[in-house]
């Protein structure tokens, strides 16, 4: 299972971001993976949830594994570090 998004970028990786009930030193763990898109060009983007990683405030963490039945937020974000003008639509997205 995961999220299929079809998508027009600007030639760098974003990130989908899903945040549960789980807490780390009392702050919200993030669970995060890449995805790349193309300048100019629609692509369809599926994510895997077994892809997804645990970090706390950008530190990768060891555990737990999302648990997706407790998912209360999502966010797309670019975080390469570098402050230059990016793009991103996104036409559809549907769990599958």
């Amino acid at each position: 299972m995961g999220i299929k998004l079809r998508v027009i970028g600007c030639d760098r990786a974003h990130e989908l971001r899903l945040a549960t009930n789980a807490r780390y030193r009392g702050s919200c763990i993030a669970y995060s993976v890449e995805f790349p898109t193309k300048r100019g060009e629609w692509s369809e983007v599926k994510l895997r949830f077994v892809d997804l990683n645990p970090s706390h405030y950008g530190n990768p963490l060891d555990g737990p594994r999302a648990d997706l039945s407790q998912v209360g937020e999502m966010s797309i974000l670019i975080a390469d570090k570098h402050e230059t003008p990016f793009a991103l639509k996104i036409d559809w997205m549907q769990v599958e």
